[in-house]
């Protein structure tokens, strides 16, 4: 073997560590990155937990019993002549109204909600079947290699050192030049989008930290809300029957 040969098979090695030193690197942001992620997918989950569930459910509740007592203190009326009693019941009749408006309204926004997690959920499923391709790839390749492996060892590897010559060495240390040197620069590619996904994940679950904040106070509110549709109608059953 030439000097100059040993030297770029030299080269390839350095480049070589060098190249296994940005992967496996990489391979451990990325790691790092998806764990990242999928803790933000709890932290949604917790807010939608909490808004979803249940925030919805008791305004929903507060909603109901809020027109109710409003039904309810118009009946307490006692109108003494027709245009009273017409003023009465087309006041019921509005207030059923109103709170059907109201939900049909709610029930149009509720719906476009359901849209969304629906594709927050088809979302997933890709990501997941992104996995499901990728590690399919990976289970063909080892199989490929562990297949080239028994060949090797069968005799083909020996056969193959006894049939090298300066033609196809000089030719395979070329290819490993150009080949080591597209993934040095692929990796140094992949750094950069595992920077901007790990800025896009952080700052995700910031704002998802908000998020949850926002709902825990929304929830205290509906809750005092129900203090006060409590109070009315405490009132309204003393205007039924006072006891």
């Amino acid at each position: 073997m030439s000097d100059e040969v040993k030297n770029r098979v030299q080269r390839n090695k350095r480049l070589i560590f060098d190249g296994e030193a940005y992967v496996q690197f990489n391979t451990a942001q990325i790691q790092a990155t998806r764990s990242r992620v999928e803790e933000t997918v709890t932290e949604v989950m917790k807010a939608y937990t909490i808004t979803a569930n249940g925030n919805r459910e008791l305004i929903m509740r507060s909603a109901e019993d809020v027109y109710r007592n409003r039904v309810f203190m118009l009946e307490t009326l006692k109108p003494t002549s027709e245009a009273e009693e017409i003023f009465q019941r087309s006041m019921i009749n509005r207030t059923r109204i109103e709170m059907l408006d109201d939900r049909s309204k709610k029930n149009r926004e509720m719906l476009k909600a359901s849209e969304d997690l629906l594709q927050a959920v088809k979302g997933m499923q890709q990501a997941a079947k992104s996995f499901l391709d990728i590690c399919e790839r990976m289970t063909d390749h080892v199989d490929e290699v562990a297949d080239e492996n028994a060949r090797l060892l069968d005799g083909e590897l020996l056969a193959n050192m006894k049939a090298a010559n300066a033609t196809s060495n000089d030719s395979r240390v070329l290819e490993n030049y150009n080949m080591i040197t597209m993934i040095r620069e692929n990796a140094i590619g992949n750094r950069k989008t595992i920077a901007a996904l790990n800025d896009a994940s952080t700052q995700l679950s910031d704002a998802l930290g908000d998020l949850q904040e926002e709902c825990n106070n929304q929830r205290d509110t509906i809750i005092s809300l129900r203090e006060k549709v409590d109070a009315n109608q405490r009132r309204v059953a003393d205007e039924v029957f006072k006891i």
